[in-house]
């Protein structure tokens, strides 16, 4: 079964609705980009599949997992070497230059803000 343009159209938007409910809005075209690109790239296996939806929403879902559990992994980074550095700034404290202790200042505004705006102050997030 070839592609056609309607059908990854159709596939795009079907994708949308299915992956817009299951992430936050902010991620929902990157990982619809990563699961058109998957499909791209397999599309020998898709046009093979007895069941072409069942491959594209299982692809789909492995993507998704895959976003929560690098989320997951950047996020303990992320903690651990927030922590590291306040403790660092802490310790150093007697010789902080200026750039030392505006990070000190940041580093307790940034822990004591919400989660969704601490998300987007993390390194690695784009």
């Amino acid at each position: 079964m070839k592609i056609t343009t309607s059908q990854w159209s159709d596939f795009e938007q079907q994708l949308r609705t299915y992956v817009a409910r299951r992430v936050e809005a902010d991620y929902v075209g990157d990982l619809v980009g990563d699961i058109l690109l998957r499909l791209i790239r397999h599309q020998a296996d898709f046009e093979a599949a007895n069941n072409p939806a069942a491959w594209l929403y299982r692809v789909a879902s492995n993507v998704i997992t895959d976003h929560y559990r690098r989320r997951s992994i950047e996020q303990r980074i992320f903690e651990t070497n927030l922590a590291q550095e306040a403790e660092s700034v802490i310790n150093d404290k007697a010789d902080l230059s200026p750039e030392h202790e505006l990070s000190h200042c940041l580093l307790s505004l940034i822990n004591d803000i919400p989660t969704l705006y601490r998300e987007a102050l993390s390194p690695g997030r784009y």
